[in-house]
Formats: C-alpha cells, structure tokens, sequence
C-alpha cells in the first residue's frame, strides 16, 4: 500500500467532514420540520380544546336554565298546595261552626217549648259563642299561615344577585 500525501489525507477528510456536515445539516432540517409539525398540532389541539370548553359551557348553562325553571315549577306546586289546605281547613272550619250551630238551634226550638227553655236556650248560647270563639281563633291561625306563604313567596319572587 503506497504512502498517502498529506495533501490527499487532508483531502480525503475534507470529503468526509464535508459529507457529514451535509448530514447533519439534512438531520438539522428534519427535526427542525418535525418541531414545526408538532408546534402546528399542538396550536390545533389547542384550538379544538378551547371549542369544546365553550360547547361545553353553553350545554351546563343550557342544563342549569332548565335545573332553575324545574325548581320554580316545583315551588309554585307546593305553594298551590299550601294554598288548597288553607283553604280546606278554611271550609272545614266554617262547616263545623255552621253545623255546631244548626245543632243548637234545632235543640233550642226542640225544648223552646218546656218550662226549662230560658235555661237551656242561655246554655245553647254559650256553647254557640263558645264555638263562635273557637272558630275565630282557627281562621286566625290560617291567616296567619297565609300571611307566611304570602311573604314566602314575595320572597322567592325576588330578583337574585348574578353568581359571580
């Protein structure tokens, strides 16, 4: 094998160092291109995540509107409720009295006509202002009960503050 000169080795090395910058000049490149790629895709990904957060957002805002509307709905059952046992316990009272009260006077002209019908009729008297009192006190303790409900719900009904 002949002797190389020192001018071909240097040569020979430029060749190969020449070579192998163009390698990693052409590597240099395609990572360069992939970092770009991934860049591009992670903006896209970002783009479509975004999108979905506020689909999203409509949708839960969407169901919390129908959660509120439901609840309403729900309030003004139990308020119509409440309103028809007032008003139950109302008649119910007003038909005791008025049938306490017939009672008495179908019993007071039954015994109108023997000797003890002043005493009786004072006794029947009493009994019927008795009842009267009775009833007096019942319709107002449901007064008192609507006067509630009525200012629940002038509660309820009041604008709410914005959530924050």
């Amino acid at each position: 094998m002949a002797d190389v000169s020192r001018e071909e080795m240097d040569a020979k090395l430029g060749t190969q160092q020449a070579w192998a910058n163009g390698l990693i000049a052409e590597m240099r490149a395609s990572l360069e291109g992939h970092v770009r790629l991934a860049q591009e895709r992670e903006k896209a990904s970002q783009l479509r995540m975004k999108r979905f957060e506020m689909v999203m957002e409509a949708r839960m805002s969407r169901s919390e509107q129908r959660s509120e509307r439901q609840i309403e709905q729900f309030a003004k059952l139990v308020a119509s409720v409440r309103a028809t046992v007032i008003v139950t316990g109302i008649t119910a009272t007003i038909a005791f009295a008025s049938l306490v009260a017939g009672f008495q006077a179908n019993t007071l002209a039954a015994l109108s006509t023997g000797k003890e019908a002043a005493q009786i009729l004072a006794e029947a008297q009493k009994q019927n202002q008795q009842a009267m009192q009775e009833m007096h006190r019942q319709v107002a303790i449901i007064i008192e009960i609507a006067e509630e409900l009525k200012a629940q719900k002038t509660e309820k009904n009041r604008p709410r503050q914005p959530r924050p």
